[in-house]
């Protein structure tokens, strides 16, 4: 899946902001075909130029909320010029062919924690939002999931 998002503030906060979405990893579930089990590997957040400014972060379909969470994204609330905002958003999305980040999902977000501590360990995960820059979050779009025989698994094609 690809949130397309833009990422303003202060050059070297928004430059350690793009390093820490990069160092998110995610489980990945894809499905073998030779047992028709579906396995589960760790893979790294991706952030890749859009077009206008924009940034693509790249990351698994299932795991949209936690991604929702991390980065903070929410709903706006309306404000004197909501019928502007409402209509530069959706222009934004035309441009860059996504769909809006349905509700449900921003609601399911808001119910996992921020931080988590890792059992038996001293370390933890927490949201990468950096004092000094603000997202805002345009869409997302879905990536297709194909069959690979020479690989051997059905996956979705990040």
């Amino acid at each position: 899946m690809h949130l397309v998002l833009y990422a303003r503030g202060i050059i070297q906060q928004v430059e350690l902001w793009k390093a820490m979405a990069q160092g998110q990893h995610f489980k990945w579930g894809r499905k073998n075909l030779k047992t028709g089990k579906v396995e589960y590997v760790l893979v790294q957040g991706a952030l890749r130029p859009s077009i206008l400014g924009a940034w693509e972060y790249v990351f698994p379909k299932e795991c949209l909320a936690d991604v929702v969470n991390i980065l903070g994204i929410h709903i706006p609330k309306e404000c004197e010029h909501g019928f502007k905002f409402k209509a530069k958003s959706a222009v934004l999305r035309k441009l860059h062919g996504v769909k809006k980040i349905p509700k449900k999902i921003i609601e399911e977000a808001k119910k996992i924690e921020p931080s988590i501590l890792l059992n038996n360990s001293w370390r933890g995960l927490s949201h990468i939002m950096v004092r000094g820059v603000s997202i805002h979050a345009v869409g997302i779009k879905e990536d297709e999931v194909k069959e690979i025989p020479q690989w051997g698994y059905e996956q979705e094609m990040l």
